[in-house]
């Protein structure tokens, strides 16, 4: 028995059980014996291919750990881990940008903000003390 006969792993077979004579024939005996090979073979198929499965997932889930951690020790070289206590660096006490307000971030300002370049109402020259009818937005 095998593929091709039709009988593969995985296969499920309805077993009639007749009641033999009480003494069984030979033909009898290994007819049973038939059904449990199969049942026994199909049954480590079946595990085989579960181990099979469940092995490719733990490689799968084992490389994505593998790219986390290394996403993290490069955050954590580049001091750049945000936490729940730290979710944005704290914003500059002086700093002002015509665009964005009062709370940016050190070094950037009206002269640095990119949006200059696609707002041309935007003022460079704009400071914390002269926002030039800026942006109040977290004006203090």
């Amino acid at each position: 028995a095998g593929a091709d006969s039709g009988v593969a792993p995985g296969n499920i077979f309805t077993i009639y059980r007749l009641t033999y004579p009480s003494i069984p024939s030979p033909r009898n005996v290994l007819g049973e014996l038939a059904v449990l090979s199969v049942k026994d073979r199909t049954a480590l198929a079946n595990m085989t291919n579960t181990i099979a499965t469940l092995t490719e997932q733990i490689k799968e889930k084992d490389n994505k750990i593998k790219k986390l951690e290394a996403a993290i020790t490069s955050l954590k070289a580049t001091g750049t881990v945000r936490t729940k206590d730290n979710t944005r660096p704290p914003p500059d006490p002086n700093g002002y940008c015509w665009t964005h307000g009062y709370r940016v971030s050190v070094g950037h300002n009206s002269t640095t903000c990119t949006a200059a370049a696609t707002n041309p109402e935007h003022k460079k020259e704009a400071t914390r003390t002269n926002n030039m009818g800026g942006s109040q937005k977290g004006k203090p």
